[in-house]
Formats: structure tokens, sequence, C-alpha cells
């Protein structure tokens, strides 16, 4: 993922509605989870896109603290499960999953590591996360690793099937598609569910993906009005993933 004749900012301009527009300009972005403040410095004149906030990721994170803060009944467990979050890019859901209680992996490619792993050690030292895996830490523990999308030995360096899959605004390049679905189905075992902020950034990604998703995976949309208010805006949905079972072969 490298644009070697144009800025991260004005790539993410391009990709950006108006309503997003404040996230590209500041050189920091907070997220509140339970009570405490998430810090994610950006370097919007990178030449990589993860080295920015990309806004789906706090939409994913406040749509599921929003349903459990309301005392609603989440689609799955949380707590002590096992989780991989891609592209992570400045860590935002990995690390608000992780203070939901997920114990995670964040990931993203070689580029964007340097500025994940100083956002994943600056919040951890500042936040409940730094207690995680001790008695009556209610915060998952959290590891960072690199992985390219389709990379089977990176795959399987990680040890899958996962129980959750975060993946937040990664479909904007047609040729990224292919190798995020392999991945995805890599990742997955039966009972996985894999959770997408998404949002359409480019028509002939958007169109692969969801040609080719609905033949590996069941898919269903987070109805809009259960997505937290303040953090909500038109463009961004939620999608829930469940790999389907291969279907049985025919004997002669």
């Amino acid at each position: 993922w490298f644009f070697p004749s144009i800025t991260c900012l004005e790539f993410l301009l391009k990709l950006l509605s108006k309503s997003e527009m404040k996230f590209s300009s500041y050189p920091v972005v907070e997220l509140q989870v339970k009570g405490e403040t998430l810090r994610f410095e950006q370097d919007n004149g990178s030449m990589h896109v993860g080295t920015s906030v990309w806004p789906c990721s706090l939409v994913l994170v406040k749509w599921m603290e929003n349903l459990i803060t309301k005392g609603g009944h989440p689609p799955f467990d949380l707590e002590g499960k096992s989780a991989i979050d891609l592209g992570s890019g400045c860590g935002v859901a990995g690390l608000g999953f992780a203070l939901l209680g997920l114990n995670i992996v964040l990931t993203d490619i070689a580029p964007v590591m340097p500025a994940l792993r100083r956002n994943v050690k600056k919040n951890i030292a500042s936040t409940s996360l730094v207690s995680a895996g001790k008695p009556n830490s209610l915060s998952g523990k959290v590891k960072v690793a690199q992985l390219y999308w389709g990379n089977a030995t990176q795959i399987g360096a990680l040890k899958p099937p996962f129980d959750i899959i975060i993946a937040t605004d990664v479909i904007y390049l047609e040729n990224i598609v292919e190798p995020l679905l392999s991945t995805f189905c890599a990742l997955a075992g039966p009972s996985s569910v894999i959770l997408l902020g998404y949002q359409l950034r480019s028509p002939e990604a958007d169109e692969l993906f969801w040609r080719l998703c609905p033949d590996l995976f069941h898919v269903e949309k987070v109805p809009r009005e259960d997505l937290h208010p303040d953090y909500a805006f038109a463009e961004a949905d939620v999608f829930i993933l469940r790999k389907k079972n291969p279907a049985p072969s025919q004997s002669n």
C-alpha cells in the first residue's frame, strides 16, 4: 500500500467525506472507551494510509461499547476471547476492543509498524491495559504483529483461528480485496465472527468485495439506529460476517 506520487493526507482527502475531514487535520485523535481516554498520534504527511485514523474504526468501537453500556446483549461474548485486528493502522479499533475485554493481536504491514507500536506502547502505559492479565483486570491483552494479507507464513505464525476478527476501512483498493478475503478465511474458524467497519471508498473495490463475500460468509448488517449517535455518520456501516460451511462433496 505505497503511493509514491501523493502523500497520505492527499490520498485520504480523495477518500474522506466532508463529515470525516476533521480527523485528517488533527495530529492526535482521542477516543473515550469505558471512561478511559485513548490517544492516537497521526502522521498525515506519511506515504502510508495506515498512519492516519480512519473514522470507521471509531464507529465500530463505539457501537460495541454502546451496545454493552445500554445493557444490550452482544451477538457474541467479548471477555477473554481471542481476536485479531487487520490493518490496525494507529491502533484505534484494536485498542478500543482491548479495553472492552478482548485479547487481541494488532496487525499491519512493515511501514506502518513503527506508528502502530508507538501508539500501542503509549496507550497501554496510560490506561488499564497496563494491568491486562492480572487478577480483577477486565481489559484484554494486546500484542502486535506484522501481517501482509494472503501471506500464509505470517498467518500460520499467528496460530488461527481467532474468535473475533476486526477490520475497519480496509476495502479501498480493488487489488487488495481478494487477499483480504483469503485472509479472513484463513483466520476464521466455524464459530468465528468478523466485525467489519465499512464505508464505500472505491466503486471497483466495493463491487468486487460484495460480489465475492456472500459466497464465503453469511452477512448481517447492523441496523443504523444501533450505532452510537455521536459517532455514526451517513456513509458508515457495520457488518457481521460468519464463515459459511463448505458444501458437502458430491459422491459418485
